[in-house]
């Protein structure tokens, strides 16, 4: 017998749906996005091969598709089912420096973080 009874949708728009330039999700916001995109990781992809008219490429490494990655981060407010492929380690696009502040994604999310516990 499953255990759990069925689940109420997700429809904040400020978890699945892109935020207005600007704006930032909360921590328990990004936590529910990232598992919204988790659980439609496969329509995610599907959408992005109907934008382009590409297949979802495999990474030749692993001969597995590819992982996703969110153009526009989702702390940042980025839509969750907006993604491209992506190739090498996950963490590397967040180490490129922004070139307006000079601060990483990492260094603007940990801020984030520790401006959020005071």
């Amino acid at each position: 017998k499953p255990r759990g009874g069925k689940r109420e949708p997700i429809t904040d728009p400020r978890i699945i749906k892109e935020l207005p330039h600007g704006e930032v999700r909360t921590s328990e916001e990004l936590e529910k996005a990232r598992q919204y995109f988790k659980n439609r990781k496969l329509e995610a992809r599907r959408r992005w091969e109907e934008r382009t008219g590409e297949k979802w490429p495999i990474d030749p490494a692993t001969g597995q598709p590819t992982r996703a990655s969110h153009p526009r981060p989702l702390a940042d407010g980025g839509d969750p089912m907006v993604v491209e492929p992506a190739f090498g380690d996950p963490n590397t696009e967040h180490m490129i420096p922004d070139p307006v502040t000079g601060k990483t994604d990492q260094q603007r999310f940990g801020e984030r973080r520790r401006n959020k516990d005071k």
